[in-house]
C-alpha cells in the first residue's frame, strides 16, 4: 500500500494540474486535502465487505431473536424491532456524525469533503443513494463496475467520489480531519548577486591605449 507524506510540496502531482504542492487531480486542486492518506482501493473494498458483513450479522440476529421467542409473537416482534433499530441508528450515526461507515469507524475509513477537508455526511448519503439508484436499474452491476473501472491517481476518487465531491481517507496514517493543514515548505530565498565593481574614478568604461605601430 502507498502512503502519502503530510508535506503537501511531496505530494503525487499531476502534469498540469498540481499547483503550489498542492493535491490534485483530473478534476481540480483541492488544497483542503493536504496531509491526507488517500484509501487504497484493495482497502476500500475490505471496508464495503466488512460494512457487509456487520449487516449480515444483524439479520443473523433478528432471525436468532424470532427463532428464541417461540410462539410469542409479541416478544418475536419487541426484540426484532429492537435489533433493527440499533442497527439502522448506528448505521445512520456512523453515515450522518461520522461521515463513514459502520466498519470504517472500526478500520480506519472515514470520507471527507474535497473543498474544505472535513467530514460531509450529507455528501456521503447522497454518495450512496446515487450507487442505490444506478444498481436498482442494472442489478447491481453498474456500480460494482464502476467503482473499480473509474478509479485516477493519486487521490484514488472512483466516479462516484468525484461526481458528489469526496474523497475517503485512510485514518491509520497522515492527517487526520479536524487536524490543522500542513505548511508548505518556506521558499528557497534567490541567489545573492555580486555587486558590479568599476574602476576607480567612476568611469564606468575600460581604458584602452592603442597598439604601438
Amino acid at each position: 500500500m502507498t502512503y502519502y507524506p503530510a508535506t503537501p510540496g511531496s505530494f503525487p502531482s499531476v502534469p498540469g494540474a498540481n499547483q503550489g504542492g498542492h493535491p490534485a487531480d483530473s478534476t481540480g486542486v483541492y488544497p483542503a486535502l493536504a496531509g491526507y492518506t488517500p484509501m487504497a482501493t484493495g482497502r476500500r473494498v475490505a471496508v464495503a465487505a466488512a460494512d457487509g458483513a456487520i449487516g449480515a450479522t444483524a439479520y443473523v440476529l433478528l432471525m436468532v431473536a424470532a427463532l428464541a421467542a417461540g410462539r410469542n409473537a409479541t416478544l418475536a416482534g419487541a426484540l426484532s424491532l429492537l435489533i433493527a433499530v440499533a442497527y439502522a441508528g448506528a448505521a445512520f450515526w456512523a453515515l450522518f456524525a461520522r461521515s463513514s461507515r459502520l466498519a470504517g469507524l472500526l478500520l480506519g475509513a472515514q470520507y471527507v469533503d474535497v473543498q474544505t477537508g472535513l467530514p460531509s455526511g450529507g455528501k456521503v448519503f447522497v454518495k450512496f443513494l446515487l450507487a442505490s439508484l444506478i444498481g436498482a436499474v442494472t442489478f447491481g452491476i453498474a456500480p460494482l463496475i464502476m467503482v473499480f473501472a473509474t478509479v485516477q491517481e493519486p487521490l484514488k476518487r472512483n466516479w462516484f467520489d468525484r461526481t458528489v465531491g469526496l474523497m475517503l481517507v485512510d485514518l491509520r496514517t497522515g492527517r487526520r480531519p479536524g487536524d490543522p493543514l500542513p505548511s508548505l515548505p518556506a521558499a528557497a530565498p534567490p541567489p545573492a548577486v555580486a555587486p558590479v565593481r568599476f574602476p576607480a574614478g567612476g568611469d564606468a568604461a575600460p581604458s584602452w591605449t592603442p597598439a604601438p605601430q
